[in-house]
């Protein structure tokens, strides 16, 4: 059959017109032209070959449209088939002609297919149905048999929102008279995504004018649309940040002379803080030049500002406008070639607030220092005659006393004590207001610190009927770097708080690894006690200065409060916390970290020295049993605790049936039921063999129980809280039979110097301190030579040799820094050099740094004690020795 073709229809001529005319881009133009040509080709082609097939006769004029936009009126007079041999020659040659045609249409076709554009050709009847669509509709999900087996219309695809828009816009321009128009509107795809398209649409007339369809390109500008978008947002909030912020903003363009130096900035545009921050209108501005909208304006900011706009290195000044009478912060940088910004605000509050602040800070510092200066006066004051009550205390209980008389002086010495406790809280809690406490960083043992200080509150927790035990973690780095004076005053204020305020029970100090993080570790630190406990809301204001748990507290214990608040600031210099776990009633557990540095490769070897060793601990404290069983069982002993005799009895039985009977026993003097020693002599009838060695434990101070110790073969007496390196050595002693070790001394006897007696010149012009010093030296066996300044102490050395001098720092006519001073230069030309020791009763801050400084080779502070006045002379002396 064949194929019936429509009447053949007229050119769109008009609307080739207007695309020579040109359209908004190339592109589209092209697409366009391209469309145009395939399309009125496919006619020529089917007229054409209708002609030929039928031998009819017809006359046609058809418009052929360029890529150039040039018309070309093919026309073709066909009367024939004489006619068309007689115009073309041969048939062949035009269906030659027609096939080359074609294959260059088809081409065209192919490459509109492949274009982002969409062609379509539709009718203007209901639902607008698609004569003609390009394959790659396929890009909204769509294919062309949808629209031309009429599945799909062009009206079905336009969105919901848009199809009474675009009608009305269609039927706007048709009426109009239009041949061309365009439109931007959504699309619904065949997956249902919603998408922006641009089309252009070329109205298609026949010769009467009348409307026959529609001819178009659609392009996907979604993307497009929504960098539109974003543009636009990002616009509105440039101008709501523009309008609403505090800042003045000023944009200019520079100005440049012959040398291209910036000479002026003319306004481009402000913002409405410049109008509120300056007075100045926008309208007054724009479009103007500094210098003719404020030509009395300091240039100084302005040669900043030229700076700017010729290196493009942003700028930050702070500026007093004397024109505006204001002080600026102004920051400005350059955003373009040509163009300068200023981004300034008003802080003329915020300027005279720190000028007062400054004013404030500066007077705090002066109020601070004469504090400072006024306390260290007065500390030098107090100290001064405290040196003479505390060194003649010390010196008249080294005589034959009464047993009154020594309780009179012990209590004066104990008072003594307190007032200077006081006093060194006193000036730490001022340094610490003023920020000027320091740390100091050295080298110490842990182990021994924490012992030590335990053990100095040994025999007043025994006087006060309290068990005092430490633990120390075996994992504990025990060689460390840091502050240990520091650390040992928050053990002492901790410790000493937990004997003030436990009548009965125990007190157990405990040091811990927390954490180790590189070259740092976390030492965790507690002091339990079983005293009165604290309430759950005082948990924190403890810690302020001058506040106890109770007012009641301080009126029946004593005290100012200001132990843990000075505690808990040095544990934050060390980098941790001070807390406390406490109820009322029942104890409180007070726990500290701090940072510290261990020292690499001085990690001692754990010893295994007791290796094969079975030691039976007896006390009634389980605190005590569990401290001592793990320290022996660490030390590499089979230890077994009990804390009553008649369980110590049974386990020693125990072991003796099993054939592992005990080497070591290591008893409490204090025990219920009985005492220690009887416990001693039913475990150990008769003189000890070398296998067994028995160990008492006791807190008293004195030794009056050595001789029953000798009756029971008991001659190993330590104190307690015994110290874990004395312990280890004991028993390696008493199971080599080696008993040197006996019952402690008494305490109050004062050291014997281990070095040959000296000559001495004191430097000093207190009588009393006088009086307290040549007796403490004497006592020793020295002599001493008196001055009573620097400058005669300088004399002396010209005419005598000493073996030492203890110099005073502050004398009347010349004090013992400039003293020093002339003395080292002496010593540069004879040679020689004197040890120096400085007494001093000033606290001042760098003071022992400034005795370094002039030449001294020691120092020791009053109210100086007898132990340390000698041990501070024998150190230095062997330092002098050595060098």
């Amino acid at each position: 059959m064949k194929k019936q073709f429509r009447k053949e229809k007229p050119a769109p001529a008009s609307a080739i017109r207007l695309l020579a005319r040109g359209t908004r881009t190339k592109i589209v133009r092209f697409l366009m032209y391209a469309f145009l040509i395939l399309m009125e080709a496919l006619l020529i082609y089917e007229t054409f070959k209708r002609i030929i097939l039928t031998n009819s006769s017809a006359l046609s004029a058809y418009s052929l449209s360029t890529i150039f936009g040039s018309f070309l009126a093919l026309t073709i007079a066909y009367i024939g088939l004489r006619h068309i041999d007689y115009l073309y020659g041969e048939r062949e040659q035009v269906y030659q002609e027609l096939a080359r045609r074609l294959d260059d249409l088809r081409e065209l076709g192919t490459i509109i297919n492949r274009s982002p554009a969409i062609a379509f050709l539709w009718k203007p009847e209901s639902g607008w149905p698609v004569e003609y669509v390009s394959d790659n509709i396929r890009q909204l999900g769509y294919s062309p048999e949808d629209f031309l087996s009429g599945k799909v219309t062009y009206l079905q695809i336009i969105h919901p929102d848009n199809v009474d828009r675009v009608s009305k816009e269609i039927s706007k321009h048709s009426r109009k008279g239009l041949h061309e128009f365009h439109q931007e509107y959504r699309v619904v795809t065949k997956s249902k995504d919603v998408r922006w398209v641009y089309v252009r649409t070329w109205v298609r007339r026949n010769v009467d004018g009348g409307i026959i369809g529609y001819e178009g390109i659609i392009l996907d500008i979604t993307e497009h649309k929504k960098m539109q978008e974003a543009y636009r947002e990002s616009e509105n909030r440039y101008w709501l940040l523009f309008n609403q912020m505090q800042s003045g903003f000023v944009l200019f363009d520079v100005e440049f002379n012959e040398n291209s130096i910036p000479k002026d900035f003319r306004f481009q545009e402000v913002n409405p803080a410049f109008e509120r921050l300056t007075g100045l209108k926008r309208e007054s501005v724009i479009n103007r030049t500094i210098s003719e909208c404020i030509p009395d304006i300091d240039y100084s900011w302005v040669t900043t500002c030229s700076n700017v706009a010729v290196t493009g290195i942003p700028a930050h000044i702070e500026h007093f406008s004397c024109r505006f009478g204001k002080y600026y912060e102004i920051t400005s940088f350059r955003p373009g070639k040509g163009k300068l910004a200023i981004l300034f605000s008003d802080i003329t509050e915020r300027q005279m607030a720190s000028r007062a602040m400054k004013e404030a800070k500066e007077a705090a510092e002066e109020a601070n220092e004469a504090k400072s200066r006024f306390l260290a006066t007065m500390s030098h004051e107090i100290r001064t005659p405290m040196n003479g009550i505390i060194g003649m205390t010390e010196l008249i209980l080294d005589t034959e006393l009464s047993k009154d008389q020594r309780e009179y002086l012990g209590d004066v010495m104990t008072s003594a004590d307190s007032l200077l406790l006081l006093l060194n809280d006193i000036l730490d809690f001022s340094k610490i207001e003023a920020g000027k406490i320091e740390l100091s960083n050295q080298v110490f043992n842990l182990r021994d610190l924490v012992e030590d200080t335990v053990h100095v509150f040994a025999l007043r927790a025994h006087e006060s009927g309290l068990e005092l035990a430490c633990s120390i973690s075996a994992d504990i780095p025990e060689t460390l770097s840091g502050d240990s004076e520091r650390l040992r005053q928050v053990l002492v204020n901790l410790i000493g708080n937990a004997i003030k305020f436990t009548e009965k029970g125990e007190i157990v100090v405990t040091a811990g690894l927390e954490r180790k993080t590189g070259k740092t570790a976390d030492l965790h630190f507690s002091v339990r006690d079983t005293g009165i406990g604290i309430s759950a809301d005082k948990h924190k204001s403890i810690f302020d200065a001058f506040v106890q748990a109770d007012d009641s507290s301080t009126r029946r214990y004593g005290g100012t409060g200001l132990g843990l608040a000075i505690s808990a600031k040095i544990t934050e210099l060390m980098g941790g916390t001070l807390w406390v776990e406490s109820r009322e009633g029942e104890g409180s557990n007070f726990h500290f970290i701090v940072k510290m540095e261990p020292v690499e490769g001085a990690e001692a070897r754990k010893e295994t020295l007791l290796s094969g060793l079975r030691v039976l601990v007896v006390d009634d404290s389980a605190s005590v049993c569990n401290i001592l069983a793990d320290l022996l069982t660490g030390r590499g002993a089979e230890t077994v605790a009990a804390q009553n005799p008649s369980e110590a009895i049974a386990i020693d039985q125990e072991h003796k049936t099993n054939g592992k009977p005990f080497n070591v026993y290591l008893i409490d003097a204090s025990l219920p039921e009985t005492d220690g020693f009887d416990l001693a002599g039913r475990l150990c009838r008769g003189p000890n063999s070398p296998e067994k060695a028995v160990l008492m434990l006791t807190a008293d101070k004195l030794s009056q129980n050595t001789a029953r110790c000798r009756e029971l073969g008991i001659d190993f007496y330590l104190r307690k809280p015994v110290k874990s390196r004395q312990l280890i050595s004991t028993i390696l002693s008493a199971v080599k039979n080696d008993k040197s070790i006996t019952a402690v001394p008494a305490e109050t006897s004062l050291p014997k110097m281990n070095i040959r007696p000296l000559h001495l010149l004191l430097a000093e012009d207190n009588p009393v301190n006088q009086r307290v010093v040549i007796g403490m030296l004497e006592k020793a066996g020295h002599t001493v030579k008196v001055t009573s300044s620097g400058r005669e102490a300088v004399e002396e050395l010209n005419k005598a040799s000493y073996d030492l001098v203890l110099m005073d720092v502050l004398m009347p006519e010349m004090g013992g820094f400039e003293a020093t001073s002339i003395i080292r230069e002496r010593e540069k030309s004879t040679g020689g050099h004197i040890p120096i020791i400085a007494l001093t009763a000033s606290v001042i801050s760098g003071n022992l740094e400034k005795c370094i400084d002039v030449g001294m080779d020691g120092y020791v502070a009053k109210p100086a004690k007898y132990a340390v006045l000698v041990a501070e002379i024998e150190r230095v002396l062997s330092l002098s020795a050595g060098k």
